[in-house]
């Protein structure tokens, strides 16, 4: 997250990559009368852009009416929240335990509200060992709590799952098994129960039931794993039989012959009926091979398949599209000759103009985790919905959708993070204090070090980190911030060869904002004390490989240098997170497809370095979903080259006031929005009106003047039928009818004129006289494609047909694309429009449609 967007000056165009920014200074008395603001604003090709380097005359504080609300219990709250649980947890009892001694220590500040020892430190390294070395922590040993396996629980869950089977319940049976599952021991773990095969048992109970309920690759992978469990070998046949059934439903002929083949020779030498069997399912999967039968593909897993941005990669950003780049803020310089806004930061920028749907990035999670409380519904690594789970092989408290994700999590992070799962829960640990955890346990310690080493944000450059194209890749000009020109101050750019920004290194997110020199005292104590508190779960795993004396710890707090190592990245971790994660979601539907009733639900929390370079604005031009844990950001409106690429940290005009999204931001992200709905005050959707009126750009060049027109004035601008080839208005209309009223009450020649008069006025730019009458009739017809897109948006839901999904994108981006060109936002149908696109948009991504199968529109 970087903070409000921000345009480079006129004065920044040393450089072609500068010239792309500079955009033309005007003034819209439309403008000052609506919103009552006296300063200067830029029209970018009749775009309204705050022109945020001007610094402006006003006090944010004082501006009366329209005066900021800064809360800062409200700012400590929501600060401490993304840390922990105030209300449930041992650690928020722990953290005041441990203020109170430092309070005590030393001579205590009430301005500060902890010791001034602690507040004097200056380096990350000197909080945590100052505050391991105090008694209240070192005597802290929180306990290794996980879920472990019981053998008997899982036998009983299994004999459950075999009576609903008896009575018919195809689903709760399927509950039950996979229960079975999760607490079966590995095998010979527990001799005592099945003889230690109880895992082998409940994945065969498993692979017939899902054999009846259709999914038959499911069914194959539980008989498999069944069979590597220890599955009886006399019972085997039975097993290898069902998968060469399961192999024929999914069309994999090959695959069917030799689990057939398999199963006969499981039978030994006395085959029998069963054998019978067997042999002619051998003959009748060679008979389709033969004949050349229909192989049918094998599913593909929908979380991986990302989609291509458009236009092509970027080079500097390469999860980005070509019109995406990065502008760098130059700060003041102390003399008030920059115009620089303080805080304004990098920025996601247009290189090349946008369009409404544009698909502007893609991009893995660099770290990501799940909601504890969807750790049964979601699997702990993919964030996919589970059909039928595979557990962690040590523990009870985490599931996973096949085996692939399994081995990846336990690979890295999860066989740390194994041991103390339980714990983290009962300690009231935010997710974003896990997802620093997890951030530390996936990657090698040396491998993030050196990378803390490296590339430290600094608040003073706000210079994009990047790294040297690998050997073999093109060289040439060096990158720049947004354009690709050359970047003549860059002091890690030697030789001339090309660098780009790698997502996946963990210098990159070193690289993020963390505003540490923001911070109180007491927030940075507390976070600190985070940092000690996971170092100390993570002792009862093998993460760290260096263990040292007792004395060490007693002596500073710490058992090794690796702990210190750790400890300092987790500080820096807890900080970075707080302003640029992102919450991953899933689109939830009632029963059917629709789009109108959706609802968004929170699964978790992810990093994205790329995405966390766009910053926010309270009318965003981007929207988001989630494929898996992967991102994808679409445009929702055109922008032009040069424009600012903002999303949304969750406050929106349209459904909060000015002053309630201002209090959001400034007590969760710790800026001031200056957007220009901010700025101008727009209001929401209940104060917006049905749309009748509407605020008309004028499209002569070098005008951009802003033209009110009322809702009387556009229903009079009904196209009329056409006639001898020519549209006619509604006022020729009137004088045709009227010119032939022969009684003398119609329009006499006085009122024609009239009408005439007020036409001529109502249809012309105040500023340049230009006519309006084509943006009238443009957004009449807009109007009716809008309500066209409505209406198909309506029956993609009824029938769930990608082909519907797709039309109606593409009807409202028409509509989006006409609105921007014709009227000022906020116009009602313009807002609805993007908002209605955003709904279409999120059907790609992760979603669950309520008693019915987790699927996507059909082709």
């Amino acid at each position: 997250m970087c903070h409000t967007p921000r345009v480079p000056s006129s004065t920044e165009t040393t450089s072609p990559a500068r010239a792309l920014y500079k955009i033309r200074w005007t003034r819209s008395e439309a403008f000052r009368s609506r919103t009552g603001c006296n300063e200067e604003f830029t029209f970018h090709h009749g775009r309204f852009t705050v022109w945020s380097t001007y610094k402006p005359k006003w006090n944010w504080e004082e501006m009366g009416g329209r005066a900021v609300d800064h809360d800062p219990g409200y700012t400590a709250l929501c600060s401490r929240l993304t840390l922990y649980s105030e209300k449930e947890g041992f650690f928020r009892e722990f953290a005041t335990g441990v203020m109170g001694e430092v309070a005590e220590r030393t001579a205590a500040s009430a301005a500060l509200g902890v010791g001034q020892a602690f507040a004097a430190l200056r380096t990350d390294q000197q909080r945590v060992q100052y505050v391991a070395a105090l008694d209240g922590v070192t005597a802290l040993e929180p306990p290794a709590l996980y879920r472990s396996k019981a053998a008997k629980e899982a036998r009983a869950r299994r004999e459950e799952g075999n009576a609903a089977l008896k009575a018919g319940d195809q689903r709760k049976a399927l509950l039950l098994y996979s229960a079975s599952v999760m607490r079966a021991p590995e095998v010979g773990m527990d001799m005592s129960v099945d003889d230690g095969l109880t895992l082998a048992y409940a994945l065969a109970n498993r692979s017939a039931i899902l054999m009846q309920l259709n999914r038959p690759d499911l069914a194959v992978r539980d008989a498999s794993l069944a069979l590597a469990s220890g599955y009886p070998e006399s019972k085997s046949h039975v097993l290898l039989e069902r998968m060469g059934k399961c192999e024929e439903m999914r069309g994999q002929w090959t695959e069917a012959l030799t689990a057939y083949e398999a199963a006969l020779e499981a039978l030994g030498k006395k085959p029998g009926e069963a054998g019978s069997k067997i042999q002619k399912a051998i003959l009748r999967v060679k008979s389709c091979l033969e004949s050349g039968g229909k192989k049918k593909p094998k599913a593909a897993k929908v979380a991986t398949q990302l989609p291509s941005v458009t236009g092509g990669k970027s080079e500097l950003l390469p999860n980005a599209a070509k019109s995406v780049g990065v502008a760098e803020a130059i700060r003041d310089d102390g003399n008030g000759e920059s115009g620089a806004t303080v805080g304004a930061g990098r920025f996601a920028v247009a290189v090349s103009d946008i369009s409404a749907g544009d698909t502007l990035v893609a991009e893995p999670a660099f770290a990501s985790v799940l909601l504890p409380e969807k750790a049964g519904t979601h699997c702990h690594y993919c964030f996919s919905r589970l059909y039928a789970p595979l557990p962690c092989k040590r523990c009870s408290g985490v599931a996973f959708c096949g085996s692939e994700c399994r081995d990846a999590a336990e690979s890295t992070y999860h066989q740390y993070e194994c041991s103390v799962g339980s714990t983290l829960m009962a300690s009231g640990l935010s997710l974003l204090s896990r997802l620093a955890l997890r951030m530390l346990t996936q990657a090698p310690l040396q491998e993030q070090h050196d990378a803390l080493e490296d590339h430290v944000y600094d608040p003073h450059t706000d210079k994009l980190w990047t790294k040297e194209l690998p050997e073999g890749k093109s060289k040439g000009d060096r990158p720049t911030n947004s354009s690709g020109a050359n970047k003549e101050n860059d002091p890690g750019n030697k030789c001339g060869e090309k660098r780009y920004y790698d997502a996946k290194d963990y210098r990159a997110v070193m690289n993020l904002i963390t505003l540490s020199d923001e911070r109180s005292p007491v927030d940075m104590l507390e976070r600190t004390l985070m940092a000690i508190f996971l170092i100390k779960c993570l002792r009862h795993s093998t993460f760290f490989k260096k263990i040292g004396s007792k004395e060490m710890e007693e002596e500073i707090g710490f058992r090794s240098e690796e702990e210190i190592i750790a400890a300092r990245l987790l500080l820096h971790y807890l900080q970075m997170l707080q302003f640029n994660a992102h919450e991953i979601f899933e689109t939830l539907y009632e029963k059917e497809y629709r789009f109108r009733s959706s609802k968004t639900q929170y699964i978790g929390v992810g990093i994205y370095p790329t995405v966390a370079l766009f910053n926010h604005d309270c009318y965003p031009a981007t929207t988001r979903y989630f494929l898996g844990t992967s991102i994808v950001v679409r445009a929702l409106r055109p922008l032009k080259a040069g424009e600012a690429i903002p999303e949304n940290y969750g406050p929106v005009f349209t459904k909060q006031s000015r002053r309630e999204r201002q209090r959001i931001l400034r007590s969760r992200y710790w800026f001031i929005c200056r957007c220009v709905a901010c700025l101008a005050d727009w209001p929401t959707y209940e104060a917006m009106g049905d749309g009748s009126s509407a605020t008309l750009r004028c499209t002569k060049v070098g005008c951009w003047n802003a033209i009110p027109v009322d809702g009387e004035a556009l229903d009079e601008r009904i196209i009329c039928p056409k006639k001898d080839g020519d549209d006619k208005d509604i006022y020729e209309a009137l004088d045709s009818e009227t010119s032939n009223d022969q009684d003398g009450k119609g329009d006499t020649k006085k009122n024609r004129r009239k009408k005439k008069s007020r036409k001529s006025k109502a249809n012309k730019c105040d500023s340049c006289s230009s006519s309006t009458i084509n943006q009238m009739d443009k957004v009449v017809r807009l109007k009716a494609t809008f309500e066209e897109a409505l209406s198909t948006m309506d029956k993609a839901g009824e029938t769930a047909t990608k082909v519907e999904v797709d039309k109606a994108v593409k009807l409202f981006c028409k509509c989006i694309d006409g609105f921007t060109d014709s009227v000022f936002p906020p116009y009602r149908q313009h807002v609805l429009a993007q908002d209605s696109l955003r709904l279409c948009i999120s059907s790609q991504g992760n979603i669950f449609v309520s008693e019915t199968e987790n699927v996507k529109p059909k082709a």
